[in-house]
């Protein structure tokens, strides 16, 4: 171990992890992840969001409207976290469209768990808004989302010998 190793321990770790992940594959999802997320969320966040507030009834109590704007926004972001994830593992075209499914259907489940622990755990934290009032609401939130659209993409992958190995390109 050299000097700047031992001095700056930080820096060999990342360098470390930086040269295994800078393939030519690693840095294509990523890209596509950032592009397909950035627009993806956008998209949705606009086409849902903008009818949510023309017709607000904020003494209606009702969870379904917010429950749907929410897991379409989500789902949305975590089907472009599922497609980068897929692209990251070289994988082929049907595993990358299940990687994409999976993060859709865990980041919906994970709008369904939050609206439902939003109700119980944080009531004043206004989780029914497109943004909670509250940090612990928030911070659910991007657990929930996250959590589930991770164990979805995750679970489409295991067991399949689809993806190749992956090889410096």
């Amino acid at each position: 171990m050299g000097f700047a190793a031992r001095r700056w321990p930080w820096a060999w770790r990342a360098g470390g992890r930086a040269g295994g992940l800078a393939r030519r594959r690693a840095v294509v999802a990523g890209v596509v992840g950032l592009v397909f997320g950035g627009a993806a969320g956008a998209g949705a966040a606009f086409g849902v969001f903008i009818p949510y507030f023309r017709y607000p009834d904020p003494i209606s109590g009702d969870l379904l409207l917010p429950l749907i704007s929410h897991a379409a926004v989500w789902a949305a972001l975590g089907a472009a976290g599922g497609l980068a994830f897929g692209l990251g593992l070289r994988a082929r075209a049907g595993l990358v469209v299940r990687t994409a499914l999976g993060g859709l259907i865990g980041a919906a489940l994970g709008a369904a768990v939050f609206q439902l622990a939003g109700v119980f755990a944080f009531p004043r934290a206004k989780t029914d808004m497109p943004l909670a009032d509250a940090l612990c609401g928030l911070s659910v939130a991007m657990g929930a989302a996250a959590a589930h659209a991770g164990a979805f993409t995750a679970a489409t992958k295991t067991g399949d010998s689809e993806a190749r190995s992956p090889t410096p390109s």
